[in-house]
């Protein structure tokens, strides 16, 4: 319903900066990341170098795999963006993804150090850890999500099994 009532208010009011962001961060909600990102594009050529834009760009070209450009919006927004974006945790998933382990397990790492309690960034850490062949440490990271017990315990759990099995335990 929300989603409807900010894209009747953006037919009004196309030039609006507000709807256009509450708008797009719907979209990434949905996981309509084409919409999304066309808000966002739309939000840097109104303002460009904005953080938040640059953030919201960087996570719809996430969502699309366009990993290069996700990855260049976010390093960008960084200095600029609000602290809800979690910049540092998306940033890591990215290298992750992009098989980059080692500077995954890094920016992971600084990301615990300012919210240490961060199931999501404890399961990324082990798998590029695990990516890494240092199990003992990934095992660690592993029992630190399930300790969380939130939506990744799950996954968390059978990951840790499959990476016991890789350490002979």
């Amino acid at each position: 319903e929300a989603l409807a009532d900010f894209e009747m208010a953006l037919s009004l009011k196309p030039d609006d900066l507000a709807i256009q962001r509450n708008l797009g961060w719907l979209y990434l909600q949905q996981k309509d990341f084409a919409k999304a990102l066309v808000c966002y594009e739309r939000l840097l050529k109104a303002s460009p170098g904005n953080g938040d834009a640059l953030a919201g760009r960087g996570s719809s070209r996430s969502g699309l795999k366009d990993y290069a450009g996700a990855l260049a919006d976010l390093e960008a927004a960084r200095p600029r963006a609000s602290k809800s974006w979690r910049l540092q945790l998306r940033i890591g998933h990215l290298y992750f993804v992009r098989r980059e382990y080692l500077k995954a397990d890094e920016i992971l790492t600084a990301q615990l150090a300012s919210d240490p309690k961060s199931e999501e960034t404890y399961y990324w850490r082990a798998q590029a850890r695990a990516g890494l062949d240092r199990i003992p440490e990934a095992i660690a990271d592993f029992e630190a999500c399930i300790a969380c017990k939130g939506k990744r315990a799950a996954e968390a759990g059978r990951l840790l099994a499959e990476t016991q099995r890789r350490l002979g335990q």
